[in-house]
């Protein structure tokens, strides 16, 4: 594993290894790993790229560092900044996920549970990716999310450009729909079912006839012997 100590050494990092994989908080990456998806060969670790840890305002936009944690975009100073956004960050997941989860990640990542996602592509925001040699470019967000322009081989984002904008804005996060509820077990006594009985042989059912019948099968016998074993539920 490297641990580059500025963006551009990490940037070299992954050109010099391009099997390498980054990574910050190892939030997406560690699920992927325990559930057998990927294993990386080498790691590239950010934790120790100070500057792009924070936030600065820059020509009416926010330029927020690609490593900020859910749990730094919650804070009320940045939520008076951009309230989507922080509120998307405090629904991201328990605090242990928070903590450790980056806006940099959740944006490579681009998994349909990532919850700045829409949040960024609303606010029309835009990507500085840092590339080999020192080069810098801008991406947008919606493009990178839609596969239009994607990240290239030894590229890593490096901040988030979003422009402030001094309207309400909310971000709202739809539960989760139930899981369908199974469906009852076969009822021993249902007339649905062929051989089915309705009450006990001794004593049948004064409603039901019994017998290998199945509904959908034509009408039952109307006599009322038992000679062919019919069922027949009466009204």
């Amino acid at each position: 594993m490297t641990l580059p100590a500025s963006l551009d050494e990490a940037v070299a990092a992954l050109a010099a290894t391009p099997a390498a994989v980054p990574v910050a908080g190892g939030t997406d990456l560690m699920a992927s790993v325990n559930a057998g998806q990927l294993r990386p060969t080498a790691l590239v670790g950010l934790g120790r790229v100070r500057e792009i840890r924070g936030w600065q305002y820059l020509d009416g936009h926010a330029l927020l560092g690609a490593g900020l944690t859910h749990a730094r975009m919650g804070r009320p100073d940045f939520a008076a900044l951009i309230p989507a956004l922080a509120a998307a960050a405090r629904a991201a997941g328990p605090p242990q996920i928070r903590n450790a989860g980056t806006l940099g990640g959740n944006i490579a990542t681009a998994a349909p549970s990532g919850d700045t996602l829409p949040v960024l592509a609303a606010l029309e925001a835009t990507l500085v990716v840092a590339s080999p040699g020192g080069g810098r470019r801008e991406v947008s967000v919606s493009h990178l999310l839609a596969g239009m322009d994607m990240l290239r081989g030894g590229e890593l984002i490096g901040w988030v450009r979003v422009p402030l904008l001094h309207a309400p804005q909310v971000f709202l996060k739809a539960p989760a729909a139930p899981a369908p509820a199974a469906p009852p077990p076969p009822s021993p006594w249902s007339s649905t079912r062929p051989g089915a009985r309705c009450g006990a042989p001794s004593a049948p059912s004064p409603r039901c006839r019994c017998g290998p019948w199945r509904r959908n099968a034509g009408p039952p016998p109307s006599s009322t012997g038992t000679a062919n074993g019919a069922c027949r539920r009466r009204p």
